[in-house]
């Protein structure tokens, strides 16, 4: 709660070092998943706004030219992070595109160049990992879309008799609400989804309720999974405690010396 959602990069980090990933190699990893779930998001809105057209316009009509644009944009930031994350061709032509920029202000990049070279590297290096089994980009996006679709379901739950929509019609309507909120560069979407989905969502169950429901959600999103997240890391860390206690007396050296060894 305190990094405003990045602090699910360290997390993550973390917990693929505990199961023998190095740093390095997870980071490259969890970019590839993020590039996946914003995509999954994308697939999701589009889909289900083609599957419930005629409501969707008949309620967002005048409005279709904007959510038109949102969703280009959407699309354009979610291949962006695709190709960074996956495309080595791509990380070359940036290094180039710094490099000329370098050359031309007299080495003022350098520190950008070395920076992009060991992110690419690392996401190049993740990109091997997971083309080995392709697949595995099948699964993932398999059960983002079952994380979605209860997240997703949230304001139905909420809203259900307030207005006159089905639970898949308001899935698509909150997946495209988070899709389009991602254009608006705020930190871990904090205020972003919010404000996009109240305001979506007022035209349909008035603008009191879409507040409460979009507090509802954030609740539900990232407020009650950091309540969970804080007791296992609590758990965990006691317990790391209790077996490098035990190891101790086994005379064992503590695992994350092995793992950074293995590393």
């Amino acid at each position: 709660m305190s990094t405003l959602g990045s602090g699910t990069i360290v997390a993550s980090t973390l917990f693929m070092k505990h199961c023998r990933i190095q740093p390095s190699k997870a980071l490259g990893l969890y970019s590839i998943d993020y590039a996946i779930h914003k995509m999954t998001i994308c697939v999701m809105a589009v889909a289900l706004f083609l599957a419930n057209r005629e409501y969707m316009l008949g309620v967002f009509g005048k409005y279709s030219s904007y959510v038109v644009l949102g969703v280009i944009a959407t699309i354009l930031i979610t291949m962006a992070i695709v190709l960074f994350a996956c495309w080595p061709p791509f990380h070359r032509f940036l290094r180039w595109l710094l490099e000329k920029a370098d050359a031309l202000f007299k080495g003022r990049f350098a520190k950008q160049i070395d920076s992009l070279s060991g992110q690419t590297a690392m996401m190049e290096d993740a990109t091997r990992v997971v083309l080995k089994k392709p697949w595995l980009i099948v699964v993932v996006m398999l059960l983002d879309i079952c994380k979605f679709a209860c997240w997703f379901a949230i304001p139905y739950i909420v809203c259900h008799n307030l207005c006159d929509m089905n639970i898949v019609t308001s899935i698509g309507i909150t997946a495209m609400s988070v899709m389009l909120a991602a254009v608006i560069p705020m930190p871990g979407g904090i205020g972003s989804s919010e404000l996009v989905m109240t305001a979506i969502y007022s035209g349909l169950v008035g603008s009191a309720a879409a507040g409460a429901m979009a507090l509802l959600y954030r609740f539900a999103t990232f407020m009650f999974p950091f309540i969970i997240g804080a007791f296992t890391a609590i758990f965990f860390k006691r317990f790391k405690r209790y077996k490098a206690a035990q190891n101790e007396k086994q005379g064992i050296p503590d695992g994350d010396s092995l793992a950074d060894t293995d590393s």
